[in-house]
């Protein structure tokens, strides 16, 4: 009984011993990702201006920036070909102004332009076509 105690004890021990060993690295040094400057305060020297200009070089070669458009975009609910009118539906709070002129189009592609002329329910708005043609479906954005 004494000698398997002393066994367990002796492995307890020699495994904390093991595991004191520092295994972490310091809060400040992570992986570096290729390609990926570090953002922020470091401890490093001043860069000069050289420098600078080699790290905005290095961000312009990732491509363009891509924002989000931010008109007012909405969908042809019902389209109406012989009386060339329409019935549109926008985001909640996001209704255009009556008399505005916007652009309509298919797949990406400008196919027509209408005029907002109402009468307004809830998100849905009526419009007349003024030019080209519209479709259900169709992306409605102002101009």
């Amino acid at each position: 009984m004494r000698i398997g105690f002393s066994l367990l004890l002796v492995v307890l021990v020699t495994g904390c011993f093991h595991h004191h060993a520092k295994t972490q690295t310091p809060d400040n040094s992570f992986a570096r990702i290729p390609g990926l400057e570090p953002q922020g305060p470091t401890n490093a020297a001043p860069s000069t201006p050289t420098a600078n200009a080699n790290t905005t070089n290095a961000k312009s070669k990732n491509g363009p920036i891509i924002t989000p458009e931010e008109g007012l975009v909405g969908k042809v609910a019902k389209a109406i070909d012989p009386e060339r009118f329409v019935v549109l539906t926008f985001p909640i709070g996001h209704l255009p102004k009556i008399d505005q002129t916007m652009n309509v189009y298919r797949h990406g592609l400008k196919v027509g332009e209408v005029k907002v002329t109402g009468p307004q329910q809830d998100e849905s708005i009526v419009a007349d076509i003024t030019t080209g043609v519209a479709a259900d479906g169709d992306e409605v954005r102002e101009r």
